[in-house]
């Protein structure tokens, strides 16, 4: 009877982690979805706050997705978005990166500790990743293949945190580091 009642509290527990696992996964692409990313950022700023190291955020967008999707189809346009989901997470590797899909044709990827030199870096590796994968797209206005725009930003929060003062919201301002505005990896 017991061990009955320990099984079945095990197998609760496992369907429990598999379910809070699947909401904060993309369906699609598998890896990470917008609501976790906004966790992780949200949680990523407040540590950055207090330990004042830096934090890198990258936006890539496939350019002219749509025209993809309207000349190969959605089963098609659905195949390229993994691909591009795989080849920016194998770029990405660091424990503490999160890689994301923000929307769409959208992704997202997290960078702790990271300055803005380093996460233009990773920006421009992960541009060659997709390049590599060499995926034809025939209406590109670009080249005839499957390409990538990345902006950059970085930061260091602009304060540590005072005794008792709420930061579970990211402040409208954050201070943008001297040595350069957000970049742009095309």
């Amino acid at each position: 009877m017991v061990q009955a009642r320990v099984r079945t509290h095990l197998q609760l527990k496992q369907h429990s982690d598999m379910l809070r696992d699947l909401i904060k996964r993309d369906p699609l692409t598998g890896i990470a979805n917008r609501r976790c990313l906004d966790e992780q950022l949200s949680q990523e700023w407040r540590r950055s706050m207090r330990t004042q190291h830096p934090l890198a955020l990258l936006m890539i967008d496939i350019d002219h997705f749509k025209a993809y999707n309207d000349y190969y189809g959605h089963l098609e346009g659905d195949n390229a978005l993994r691909q591009v989901a795989r080849a920016i997470e194998s770029m990405a590797t660091r424990a503490g990166d999160v890689v994301a899909r923000f929307g769409g044709e959208e992704f997202s990827v997290l960078l702790t500790n990271s300055t803005l030199d380093q996460a233009a870096a990773l920006a421009e590796k992960i541009r060659q990743a997709v390049q590599n994968l060499a995926i034809p797209h025939v209406q590109s206005k670009v080249c005839g293949q499957i390409t990538i725009s990345i902006g950059v930003a970085g930061c260091i929060p602009p304060y540590p945190p005072f005794e008792g003062e709420d930061v579970s919201s990211v402040p409208e301002d954050p201070k943008i580091p001297e040595h350069g505005a957000p970049k742009t990896i095309r």
